[in-house]
């Protein structure tokens, strides 16, 4: 059987236990048009190019051995947490969504885990957003992060 080439792609950093921003993107692009293309509402003519079986692998994959996020995306991740946590004068912000424990975890930030993938659709289009882990020097905590019209939704499970 020939695999995609995102498929490969995932498979190879998967093996190595890590992912890239990107390659998170391309497994969310891949999980839309399939979503698109099974509801029947696809706007493509061409058959997705990543099948339910590479995708079934990939969350199997994830699941099994969370992927640490490469250095850069991590860097990009625990200033952006930061920044929703604090103001730009190191103030609380007012509607901060994290509790003591969770700060306490940003303050000791090790490194992030890719735990999968949450469909947050309210509708029949879904929309996938990455499940991270966020590890301190003892503790960690699990979240993911939407947008919609209103702003930034932060789901802390």
């Amino acid at each position: 059987m020939k695999h995609s080439t995102t498929f490969k792609r995932v498979i190879r950093e998967l093996d190595e236990n890590y992912i890239t921003e990107g390659t998170i993107n391309a497994i969310k692009r891949s999980m839309h048009t399939l979503d698109r293309a099974g509801n029947g509402w696809s706007t493509s003519q061409t058959a997705p190019k990543t099948t339910k079986e590479e995708i079934y692998k990939i969350h199997e994959m994830i699941e099994a051995t969370p992927p640490r996020i490469v250095e850069p995306q991590a860097t990009k991740g625990i200033t952006w947490l930061r920044n929703q946590a604090y103001t730009p004068k190191g103030a609380m912000r007012k509607h901060c969504p994290f509790n003591n424990r969770q700060l306490a975890i940003l303050e000791t930030f090790d490194y992030f885990t890719l735990e999968g993938f949450e469909n947050i659709s309210t509708n029949m289009c879904a929309m996938y957003v990455p499940i991270y882990k966020v590890h301190g020097n003892s503790d960690s905590f699990t979240y993911s992060a939407g947008s919609w019209q209103s702003g930034v939704n932060i789901t802390i499970y």
